[in-house]
């Protein structure tokens, strides 16, 4: 969740608000203007092996903005927040690359579709093949990717500890993707890479839908949460584990992790009615053992708790992000707890679907 205040959080669920919505031009460190935005939203995809937010945008005609947005290497930051009786505060959705030809209709107006920074990486694919040595620290490799294709990426993060098992090797060519591979490292080390609300590159353990606190709490009768009542039971997605397989180039035997639901109160224990439904994962970056059981790890985390889909439409909260759990307490007192896979934080004045997945229970 994005940092805000408790008096954000206080008013971000009532019936009556003032939003405040805000789109700028950036051009490095240049804000070249701002735009009169009339319409779009900023979509946060949490299940995305790429680009985990995008955004599609309308603004009123402005003689200055064409020439804004069709400068080379130019950004949109998009915010959206609330009037609060000390003053406007404002929730960051994200530093976007525009991704499509921006459409400037008979009016004036402009049309623009863009995806985060993580595009900046995907787009800089390897000139000459790109080698990164055993022993290199996961953190200091990733950092090297990013900072190879983009030397000015802001980063967030540091050396994570975790060690390459053996040389990771990248070919270039018009396939190569920069950002894909960097995901790839991360994985080794059970982490995963993506670009945050303000544009800066981070790294963080995939949170576990068991475990995860929640940060927002919302009770029956709020009137902030309208829940559509759409529920879909996700048979066609439904693992219980996670078995992942080494193939780096330094493996001379077999090696694989396994992560399980070990949970025997859980509905898809491993030796439970469902009986064992595995996911594999492969990576030539996975060589040694806790390579292996890392990604195993970490990819389980992604899908762990998908056996009820919930859909529903509320009061917009921009704070809100991907992989953020909800408590909704009923009248009887039970929490039922919801991890996000996917929300749309409208740039107007419609309210925000929501897509979770149900994690527990209490």
């Amino acid at each position: 969740m994005y940092p805000v205040s408790d008096a954000f959080r206080d008013a971000v669920s009532a019936s009556c608000q003032t939003a405040v919505i805000k789109a700028s031009v950036l051009l490095g460190d240049d804000i070249l203007g701002d735009l009169l935005v009339t319409g779009g939203s900023v979509t946060m995809d949490g299940t995305s092996d790429g680009v985990l937010r995008s955004l599609s945008l309308t603004c009123a005609p402005d003689p200055d903005v064409w020439e804004w947005i069709t400068a080379a290497g130019a950004e949109i930051q998009a915010w959206r927040g609330l009037t609060l009786p000390g003053g406007d505060e404002l929730a960051s959705l994200g530093v976007f690359v525009l991704d499509a030809d921006p459409e400037e209709g008979m009016s004036g107006s402009v049309t623009i579709s863009a995806a985060d920074r993580s595009k900046r990486i995907s787009r800089a694919g390897w000139i000459d093949p790109y080698a990164v040595a055993a022993g290199t620290d996961v953190g200091d490799a990733i950092t090297g990717i990013l900072r190879t294709c983009w030397p000015a990426c802001p980063i967030g993060f540091g050396q994570t500890g975790k060690l390459l098992g053996s040389p990771a090797l990248f070919q270039d060519g018009s396939g190569s993707d920069p950002w894909k591979d960097a995901r790839a490292l991360a994985a080794t080390a059970g982490l995963d890479l993506y670009f945050d609300g303000d544009g800066v590159a981070k790294l963080r353990p995939v949170p576990d839908p068991a475990t995860a606190d929640p940060c927002m709490t919302y009770s029956d009768g709020d009137s902030g949460v309208i829940v559509t009542g759409k529920r879909v039971a996700l048979l066609s997605q439904l693992y219980n584990g996670v078995i992942a397989t080494a193939e780096g180039s330094g493996v001379d035997v077999p090696v694989r992790g396994e992560c399980w639901d070990e949970d025997p109160t859980s509905p898809t224990y491993r030796y439970g009615p469902l009986g064992q439904v595995p996911y594999y994962y492969s990576s030539p970056l996975l060589v040694t053992q806790g390579e292996v059981d890392s990604a195993a790890q970490t990819v389980y985390a992604r899908i762990k708790g998908r056996t009820e889909q919930r859909a529903w439409e509320m009061v917009p909260n921009p704070a809100l992000e991907a992989f953020d759990v909800l408590d909704f307490v009923a009248i009887d007192g039970t929490h039922t707890r919801y991890m996000l896979d996917l929300l749309t934080v409208p740039l107007d004045s419609a309210n925000m679907p929501v897509t979770a997945r149900k994690t527990a229970v209490i």
